[in-house]
């Protein structure tokens, strides 16, 4: 893939994710990092190795993929812990880089751990009025959209299409569990 070139071990990387994205049917996690002198390679290459689908590349690349189910995210969180800060590293998810891979996974995974995900899932938003006189309360579907972030009745766009944007900033809309649902609260402030 990158023989005879001159590239750093991240843009090499970069390059071995941007062929996974090629493929017609990308896993739902990818994992890709670079063969590095850290203590702890040969422990993430033993965790790599444990996943749906294992290859190296170039014999530099090790590229892990993860499908869609607690079992497998739990495997890829626990191969970022290790590979995570590594140069050469990089998390896609559905064949696309994200940087908020370990967070969302680490999200999804304690969700996917309780008898009801929505106990873990939803969480409370605020509601503010065109003037922000006042702030009502409304529950978000998923916390990671809903922390920090004011909602807007008066916005040119609903309620859902607005998590679902926060969603996409904060990298959130990732998780398999993700809906964009808000639920206005009837006993809300007027």
């Amino acid at each position: 893939m990158t023989e005879g070139m001159n590239v750093s071990s991240f843009a090499a990387t970069q390059i071995a994710a941007l062929t996974i994205r090629g493929q017609t049917n990308p896993s739902f996690i990818t994992i890709i990092f670079s063969k590095n002198s850290s203590k702890l390679f040969q422990d993430a290459v033993l965790i790599a190795k444990s996943a749906d689908s294992f290859r190296i590349e170039n014999k530099t690349f090790y590229i892990a993929s993860y499908s869609n189910n607690r079992a497998s995210c739990l495997k890829a969180k626990m191969l970022l812990e290790y590979c995570n800060s590594w140069k050469g590293t990089i998390g896609l998810v559905n064949g696309l880089p994200t940087n908020t891979l370990y967070n969302v996974l680490d999200c999804y995974t304690k969700a996917t751990g309780c008898n009801n995900h929505k106990a873990h899932c939803y969480a409370e938003a605020h509601l503010d009025d065109e003037m922000q006189y006042s702030t009502s309360r409304v529950l978000v579907s998923c916390k990671l959209a809903g922390q920090g972030y004011a909602f807007y009745e008066k916005h040119p766009a609903s309620l859902e299409d607005q998590l679902q944007a926060y969603a996409v900033r904060v990298g959130s809309e990732i998780c398999p569990l993700f809906k964009s649902e808000v639920i206005k609260w009837a006993d809300r402030e007027k």
